[in-house]
């Protein structure tokens, strides 16, 4: 199925509040029923070589009436053409009117992703496909597995995906091992202050697009009536997964004690040795500000990051979403999305052709229940009973860690393994050889080709590929592969 079906709008109100959030949340089946209405906003990007103001007049005639400016965001570019992402207001029109015009508008103009933008309101009614999960922390002053719903070894995800031995080849050959020198962009929640993300964050060089002006720290609002639709600490956790530093040790022997990583925290990341270029974008992982989710897209492409990962997920599209993708990705970087937890659908921005989505599985390789199916999927990760690192109130211990579920986690310890890839084979050079040897492929291309052909494949694996994806990841037999090797 095309990533570019054209659903309606970007925004949506949730009814039904605690109920609809908890579905998404726990990855519950759900049935929709939408109604949408048009607030006056259009979006698009803005082309090279035109004037905004003549580009305001032109439109103000063609929607009939005036097209106010309403924002720009600035990403520190030299001038407004330079592909900002622009929204102006205009009259107000019915929903399928406003969506005609803007299709007309966008023919005319030459604007591809000129859209309207529409209010979706929908009600959704879950059917209960997972059960509620017990994810108890593990306290800070202890090991004890007691009351844990969880393998009691810590770095059961690493070894699930054989990163272990992944680090030993790029050891064995004289390579950057552990994802040294790789900058990963992470639009989530924003970051806290815990011991596992200690020296791995490029704060300095952070965006915020929530509370604009400021570094991207999550803020740990509890925001009163608002309980399931902000979710504090999200990308502290899911940043701990992908870059905490350490090792993974030898598996626990003692089923009462959690142990399984080496310092100098108790979470361990896929890949430890890379920086982590945090993005604020969101409060919700199940978001509908895609607006935001395309200008951070945009932000973390003119910084060059070589991977982008987005534990984020939305049923509904937005073109200058696709359209900030697209450009990622023609730019060699890795952009990966987790495939959501709307089962069984996958979710926007996974859900766009030039996205990898990834699923999740647990420790048993068996699939998530709440992770979406389908040929989208292209492979899954460790995603249920994930350890963490937990920090989602003020008065949290910033040591504390746990376990989660979730395609967040499957997304975050992928990006990671794209950073060991990238490092191994010295990303520069990888580009240079792709663009020599298979002209007209990105680096997304060659990646999901080797990433979707090493996948490991297990018997209860057999024969639902086209529901779960190619398999599981498996770092070391993806860095072994020939990297143009797929393409």
């Amino acid at each position: 199925m095309s990533g570019k079906t054209g659903y309606p709008g970007r925004r949506a109100t949730l009814f039904g509040g605690a109920v609809t959030a908890l579905s998404l949340a726990a990855g519950c089946a759900n049935t929709t029923t939408a109604s949408s209405l048009h607030n006056g906003r259009y979006h698009f990007t803005m082309p090279a070589g035109q004037k905004l103001d003549d580009l305001l007049a032109r439109l103000g005639t063609a929607l009939g009436g005036p097209a106010r400016l309403e924002k720009v965001v600035d990403l520190g570019k030299p001038s407004i053409d330079a592909e900002n992402i622009v929204t102006v207001q205009a009259p107000t029109l019915s929903t399928a009117d406003a969506r005609n015009r803007a299709e007309q508008i966008s023919q005319d103009l030459g604007l591809a992703d000129f859209e309207a933008d529409i209010e979706v309101k929908y009600e959704e009614l879950p059917t209960g496909i997972c059960l509620p999960v017990r994810e108890t922390p593990l306290r800070a002053d202890t090991d004890s597995s007691e009351g844990i719903d969880a393998p009691n070894d810590l770095a059961w995800s690493l070894r699930s995906m054989n990163v272990r031995q992944a680090w030993a080849l790029s050891r064995r050959m004289g390579r950057k091992e552990y994802g040294e020198g790789v900058v990963i962009g992470h639009i989530d929640t924003g970051v806290t202050d815990h011991v596992e993300l200690e020296g791995a964050m490029l704060l300095e060089r952070s965006r915020n697009f929530v509370e604009e002006g400021r570094p991207a720290i999550d803020s740990l609002v509890h925001e009163a009536g608002h309980r399931y639709l902000i979710q504090p600490g999200h990308g502290t956790s899911t940043a701990s997964v992908i870059v905490s530093r350490g090792e993974i040790g030898d598996r626990p022997t003692d089923p009462k004690i959690c142990h399984g990583t080496i310092g100098p925290g108790r979470i361990t990341g896929s890949a430890p040795k890379a920086m982590l270029l945090p993005v604020r974008a969101i409060h919700f992982t199940a978001t509908s500000d895609l607006l935001r989710i395309a200008n951070a897209i945009n932000f973390l492409r003119d910084e060059k990051v070589g991977v982008m990962t987005m534990a984020i997920g939305w049923p509904f599209g937005l073109k200058v979403l696709e359209s900030s993708l697209k450009a990622a990705v023609r730019k060699d970087i890795i952009v990966l999305a987790a495939a959501g937890n709307f089962y069984p659908h996958v979710v926007f921005p996974a859900k766009y052709d030039d996205c990898i989505a990834i699923g999740a599985v647990g420790p048993d390789d068996e699939p998530w229940c709440g992770s979406p199916r389908g040929s989208q999927v292209a492979v899954c990760a460790p995603g249920d009973k994930v350890w963490r690192a937990i920090r989602s109130d003020p008065s949290d211990d910033r040591r504390l860690i746990g376990p989660r579920y979730g395609t967040s986690f499957a997304v975050s310890l992928t990006a990671g393994v794209a950073a060991l890839w990238l490092a191994h084979h010295d990303r520069d050079r990888l580009i240079e050889r792709l663009h020599r040897e298979k002209p007209g492929k990105t680096l997304q291309d060659a990646f999901r080709g080797v990433l979707c052909a090493t996948a490991r494949r297990t018997a209860r694996w057999s024969g639902h590929e086209a529901e779960h994806g190619k398999g599981i990841v498996d770092a070391a037999a993806l860095l072994a592969a020939d990297p143009l090797g797929f393409v």
